[in-house]
């Protein structure tokens, strides 16, 4: 009886640790988004605990700041909030539950090995927001297992790659930011609920920063003097928004060239920055049509600020390669 009884308690601490460790109160992911995408910040922050189906899950709080511009051409953050998600773990395995169902399904299998397929949904679904297209498949293959430490703690980190006909995914090892991977504790280093293809891989680029009351995660591109909720300062001078709407950019996506038209009869200076941060190029535009060589940059999104003496604006293209 004894034996029974420790048994039983030793499993009940099993099972306690792996429900403190997966989305405990409080903890926030800050996920960034390509430069120029809109919206400019993703949250995600579990605010705590309800029973579902006889599961004691946490429940999770998503939403979007971007920057919203109104007819003046004023600028202001605007905040799109997410229904609510609901998530538990089990032994290794993390559960989200999908209302249209009506039961949990399996998000994450950090007890899987290498070569097992995951398949997270296998009919018609409409994707978690901030993508609410419709998809049709979420299915991924682990591709790698191996351990990293973050603050001192040992944890699984899964490098995966979608199935051939999934829509919906964690990472796409073809991106612009290549394969991120799953790291327990963390989840998807791309996007903790997945992104779309419908939309170039999705707007959110990658996790900024995970915390909890014990573990802190930050991208290495993240700088440690950025706080992870950092945003831009907005524009605030009415010039802007004749700049905005006097700029074209094409062909984008471009290849080895691209054409600066400037309608807005004002003397421009641009820089050319990468997605993160780097600065490529600088110059001045003085005239109708300005075409500028990229033939040396690398595929991805890159944006183009423009100012003049008492206003900045940005706008963005894509180099294909």
């Amino acid at each position: 009886m004894k034996k029974l009884l420790s048994i039983f308690i030793l499993t009940s601490l099993a099972t306690s640790v792996f429900g403190q460790t997966w989305a405990p109160t409080g903890a926030k992911w800050y996920y960034n988004h390509y430069s120029g995408a809109q919206p400019y910040l993703t949250v995600v922050e579990s605010i705590g605990d309800t029973i579902i189906n006889t599961k004691l899950c946490k429940i999770l709080k998503a939403f979007e700041i971007n920057d919203a511009m109104d007819s003046t051409g004023a600028h202001h953050w605007d905040t799109l909030y997410c229904p609510l998600e609901y998530t538990y773990q089990d032994l290794g395995i993390v559960y989200l539950f999908d209302s249209e169902i009506n039961n949990f399904i399996k998000l994450y299998d950090f007890n899987a090995i290498i070569g097992d397929t995951i398949t997270v949904k296998d009919s018609a679904f409409t994707g978690y927001c901030p993508e609410t297209l419709p998809f049709n498949l979420f299915q991924y293959v682990i591709d790698s297992n191996i351990d990293t430490t973050i603050s001192g703690i040992t944890l699984h980190k899964q490098f995966i790659s979608p199935t051939q006909n999934s829509d919906w995914f964690f990472s796409d090892p073809s991106g612009f930011f290549g394969n991120l991977p799953i790291i327990e504790r963390i989840g998807s280093l791309k996007y903790l609920f997945g992104v779309g293809v419908a939309v170039m891989e999705g707007p959110i680029s990658c996790l900024r920063c995970y915390q909890d009351s014990i573990l802190f995660y930050k991208d290495s591109n993240w700088p440690d003097s950025i706080p992870c909720d950092y945003l831009p300062q907005l524009p605030t001078n009415i010039n802007d928004f004749k700049i905005i709407n006097g700029i074209n950019i094409f062909p984008n996506p471009a290849t080895d060239q691209i054409t600066i038209e400037n309608k807005s009869n004002l003397h421009l200076e641009y820089s050319i920055i990468n997605s993160n941060g780097q600065l490529y190029m600088t110059g001045i535009i003085t005239s109708h049509l300005t075409s500028i060589p990229v033939d040396d940059l690398c595929a991805g999104i890159y944006n183009i600020v423009f100012r003049t003496d008492s206003a900045t604006s940005t706008k963005h293209f894509i180099i294909e390669k």
